[in-house]
Order: structure tokens, then C-alpha cells, then sequence
């Protein structure tokens, strides 16, 4: 009920996006819309049942061997639709545990920073994105392959999500408040 009143007053006063409470996901239409666009509010708590936002910890242990670096590695964000794909935080640990229900083409992060523990990135577009829902985003570090690629961070927990695609752009706007992506 929150998040249907926040939506129309934000409607009524104008304003597309907000970004104080956590990232956004912005599908535009594509040259050749199929539907309106959307707007996605990521940040915002969102209806889903049991909602998550967690780091896997199979990821941790990575962090805790030095496997993972968030600066120099390539990390990764995919949509993922969660209504084949079950998250197990505690043992799924790499993207070929996603892979079959990754949603579009994963998006490369880039301007990362990592300051007081607390990641962040530039903001990402998926362009032309068709396919099944998506409900969930998950954060990877990409080796080139999925069986070593380990699982960072899983949110469902986004006003927004699911996102269904419409054959246009959806991008993802990150959150601007003091734990930006995630903080350990």
C-alpha cells in the first residue's frame, strides 16, 4: 500500500525517480516501442513475500581470501528471474548457478569504488532487453567463465521488481545514500 502511495504522489508532482532509499531500474522503450515505458524504483521496499538483499556466502569467503578485489576485477549485474531459479545463499556460489535464468545480457560495472568498506558503481543499461520476467539482481565477479565466476550480492527486496522487459533499455540507477550498492 506504501509503495502504491509513494507511486502517485510521485506521479501527481512530476517526478519519474527517486533514488534517496537504494538503486533504481529505468526501462525505457525501445526505437520501436512495444509498451510504455516503465520506471522502477529500486531502494523502496517492495511487496515480495520474503524479501532478500544479501551477500551469498560463498562471496564473503571469496572477500575473506582475497578472490574477490571490487576494484580491479570485472564485476558484474544480471536480472535474474527467480521463478525457475530458488536463491541458496549459503551454498550457491558461482554464475553457472544463475546462468539459465539470467535475464538480457549481464552489464559490466564500471566506475567502482570502494571506500569505508561500502561499494558503489556507475549506473548500468541493459539495451534492448526481451525475454521472461526478471524479479531479482544479482552482483558476480566474471572470470570469462560461469563455473569460476563467483555470486557476490542477491537483492529481490527492490520497488519495481519484477521488471518485465518490453524490448527496451532498463537501466539500473544505484542507490546515492551512505551504503551506495552494499556495505560489509
Amino acid at each position: 500500500m506504501f509503495k502504491h502511495r509513494v507511486s502517485k504522489l510521485l506521479a501527481v508532482l512530476g517526478i519519474a525517480s527517486i533514488g534517496l532509499l537504494g538503486p533504481a531500474i529505468i526501462p525505457e522503450q525501445s526505437t520501436t516501442p512495444v509498451m510504455a515505458s516503465q520506471t522502477i524504483h529500486i531502494g523502496l521496499p517492495s511487496a515480495h513475500a520474503t524479501p532478500t538483499k544479501a551477500l551469498y556466502d560463498k562471496g564473503r569467503e571469496a572477500f575473506l581470501l582475497g578472490a574477490i578485489n571490487m576494484s580491479s576485477d570485472t564485476i558484474k549485474v544480471a536480472l535474474v528471474d527467480t521463478a525457475s531459479y530458488t536463491v541458496n545463499l549459503a551454498t550457491d556460489q558461482y554464475y553457472s548457478a544463475i546462468s539459465s535464468y539470467v535475464v538480457g545480457t549481464p552489464q559490466t560495472l564500471g566506475s567502482k569504488t570502494t571506500t569505508a568498506g561500502v561499494f558503489d558503481a556507475g549506473d548500468v543499461t541493459f539495451t534492448s532487453v526481451t525475454g521472461n520476467s526478471a524479479e531479482a539482481i544479482v552482483i558476480y565477479k566474471d572470470t570469462g567463465t560461469g563455473s569460476t565466476s563467483p555470486l557476490i550480492s542477491y537483492s529481490d527486496n527492490e520497488t519495481g521488481l519484477p521488471v518485465t522487459p518490453n524490448g527496451g533499455n532498463i537501466t539500473i540507477t544505484w542507490d546515492n545514500g551512505s551504503n551506495k550498492i552494499f556495505k560489509l
